[in-house]
């Protein structure tokens, strides 16, 4: 006996309006509009095909290969973070071929083995079929759902209206119209109210998270606060990991900064100035000119390649800079100190940047103010920076005397060490190095930097960012790694702001000894998923067309070369009582079915759960064929005897029903 889901297809052109919503959703308008004239055309061509279990279940395997290829070209395509979102925008194209074989089929239902491979091995899978109608409604609206053309209310409103239309012809038999629109009523309202509490609740969320990621793991710089390791007892280690790759004219090594402060307290560098401005680009481009061209001085270019955090990032860049220019759209904003931060970037970002190699103007011209703050010496540190400043004679020597003097002091006294020993203050481990210890990393070198140029009466700030010096010849950029993270001094000399690095130049080859033996490997593997995001930005600027139209060539092809079997097709005025290969009488449960699916297709359907005579009453309102009607009665009333009246000669009823249902259907 064959038995089929209950579940009622979906009112007329309901699938073919979502799809057409899905369509414009996502961008796939011309796609979504042939799709559903070719589910419409049905109602037109009255021919259908007599599909066998086998060929359902090839459907379903074609369905299967399709769903494959848009998860590997939403692999290829989409940005790793899209990934899921991409592969449920194409979903609609994985259940069209099933769905449109189902509604192109004699049996108006697919069975189940199509949908579920593990039910092919059983015997239940001839015996159970589902209709796909309100299935893939249900996936057309999900898919029309992950994208964003229409706002969030009109999307919102369009979809309640599309719900509300498929639902209507199943509501229960025993509520009136109004009660029901009362009632669907009160769940869209209580679903708009919960989505925007949801929304709410997902961003409230997302702060608390990386608020507190933040404070277990600082992913990426601070562009207002940097908390220096000075004070720390024990060996300072950082991360192997490639953070960005450089790609520049020459293979001179450099120092790019990210982040300019200019208060110091307590072991932490702060930025006075909290406010970022948005940069303007140039119309029409993601380009942005941050200085006028300088005369007689030719323009570097670099382009920088990096993973990003939270789609945000600090720009590593040189202190001369004059433009950025970015594949991707971005937004860029910048502080008066210089920092400038990057917003909604892709996972690997990618800009370019012009600069200078003699400096003269800045993104913004604040930043060359000499400011009250660019002078400060905290108070527990003024008693030592005074005495070192008497010993060296600063104070008779112009400013680029006073640069030269310092860079000469720490390089003949002091020495480079990552390992720091227990002190007798942690706050005033500065003081330690200056005085005592002798040795120290990168941030006590550019702190104790700063800080005498400020007793000079020369601004100085404190910066960090990264050293570029690993030279990659393979691909012929600079590779950048966390523990080639950096800092020093900037000083405003005769009129400009100048880099000034006083940490001894040993510091990257003792960074060096520190790494892994495992480095050759992890670096095998990030410089083919770096080449692989690049492969994958490049397709993705040719957008997915192409490959929708390879994966419809390919599908095409293997639809032709499939071998054929003998031709099994129908006009819809055909009797379709039979589809065994014996020619077998179907049961009354089947045949009866197939008469209820021979009049929905004209557009009576018949709902769940309602009575056969119930439909049959509604059929005789709504056709104003009465003989058609009469006929439809008498089907009915003797399929109930046949069920349910065990006193009447089976044989003779038997062959009254499948004479009239065949005579029924050859006229339907």
């Amino acid at each position: 006996m064959i038995s089929v889901s209950r579940m009622e297809q979906p009112p007329n052109y309901l699938i073919s309006l979502t799809m057409i919503l899905w369509g414009y959703q996502s961008g796939l308008l011309v796609w979504a509009v042939v799709m559903a004239v070719l589910l419409e055309l049905r109602r037109w061509i009255h021919w259908r095909r007599q599909l066998t279990d086998t060929e359902f279940y090839q459907l379903g395997n074609l369905c299967i290969f399709v769903f494959l290829c848009i998860v590997v070209l939403s692999f290829t395509v989409a940005q790793q973070r899209l990934f899921i979102h991409q592969v449920v925008l194409w979903l609609p194209f994985v259940f069209y071929p099933l769905l449109l074989g189902e509604y192109y089929s004699d049996r108006q239902a697919s069975p189940l083995g199509a949908l579920i491979y593990g039910f092919r091995k059983k015997n239940t899978s001839s015996v159970f079929h589902v209709r796909l109608g309100y299935i893939y409604f249900a996936v057309c609206l999900l898919a029309a759902s992950t994208a964003s053309q229409l706002s969030s209310d009109v999307f919102f409103v369009v979809l309640m209206m599309l719900i509300g239309w498929g639902l209507w012809p199943i509501k229960p038999l025993g509520v009136t119209g109004f009660r029901w629109v009362l009632v669907f009523s009160t769940v869209i309202g209580l679903a708009y109210a919960g989505q925007l509490a949801l929304i709410r609740l997902n961003q409230q969320i997302q702060v608390w998270s990386n608020e507190y990621l933040d404070s277990l793991f600082q992913t990426q710089r601070d562009p207002l606060r940097s908390r220096t390791a000075m004070g720390a007892i024990g060996e300072l280690k950082l991360s192997n990991k490639i953070v960005m790759r450089v790609k520049t004219d020459n293979s001179q090594s450099m120092l790019l900064q990210e982040a300019v402060y200019d208060v110091f307290y307590d072991n932490h560098w702060f930025s006075r100035q909290r406010t970022f401005d948005v940069l303007t680009q140039q119309p029409g481009e993601n380009r942005w000119l941050l200085s006028a061209p300088i005369a007689d001085n030719l323009q570097n270019t670099l382009t920088i390649y990096r993973s990003t955090d939270n789609h945000q990032s600090l720009l590593a860049r040189p202190l001369s800079l004059s433009e950025v220019f970015t594949p991707m759209p971005v937004m860029l904003s910048t502080n008066h100190m210089g920092t400038i931060k990057a917003e909604y970037t892709p996972d690997l970002f990618e800009y370019r940047i012009g600069f200078y190699q003699m400096s003269a103007r800045s993104v913004n011209e604040n930043q060359w103010i000499a400011e009250s703050s660019d002078l400060m010496i905290p108070k527990p540190y003024q008693t030592t920076i005074a005495a070192i400043h008497e010993s060296l004679g600063l104070g008779v020597l112009d400013s680029k005397d006073v640069v030269e003097k310092v860079a000469d002091y720490f390089t003949k006294n002091y020495r480079y060490s990552l390992y720091q020993t227990k002190l007798a203050d942690n706050t005033l481990a500065l003081n330690e190095f200056l005085e005592t210890k002798h040795r120290g990393h990168c941030e006590f070198f550019a702190s104790a930097t700063v800080l005498l140029l400020r007793s000079a009466g020369i601004p100085a700030r404190y910066v960090v960012g990264y050293a570029a010096s690993e030279y990659d010849a393979r691909d012929e950029l600079f590779i950048v790694r966390a523990r080639d993270s950096h800092a020093w001094a900037q000083a405003y000399v005769n009129g400009r702001w100048i880099n000034v690095d006083n940490t001894p130049a040993i510091w990257f080859e003792a960074e060096r000894e520190t790494a892994s033996l495992f480095e050759p490997i992890t670096d095998a593997l990030s410089r083919w998923y770096y080449h692989f995001r690049l492969w994958q930005g490049a397709k993705s600027e040719q957008g997915t067309n192409v490959y929708l139209v390879i994966l419809g060539v390919v599908l095409a092809l293997i639809i032709l070369l499939r071998k054929q079997g003998k031709s099994r097709w129908l006009k819809r005025n055909q009797p379709v009582l039979s589809t065994q290969a014996n020619e077998a009488l179907l049961p009354y449960d089947s045949v009866m079915q197939q008469v209820v699916l021979a009049a929905s297709v004209d557009g009576i359907v018949r709902h769940v759960h309602e009575p056969l005579l119930h439909w049959q009453q509604r059929f005789a309102l709504a056709t104003a064929d009465a003989e058609k009607s009469t006929a439809l009665k008498d089907i009915i009333r003797l399929y109930y005897q046949l069920r349910f009246d065990s006193n009447v000669p089976t044989e003779a009823l038997s062959t009254r029903f499948y004479h009239k249902a065949d005579a029924w259907l050859k006229h339907s």
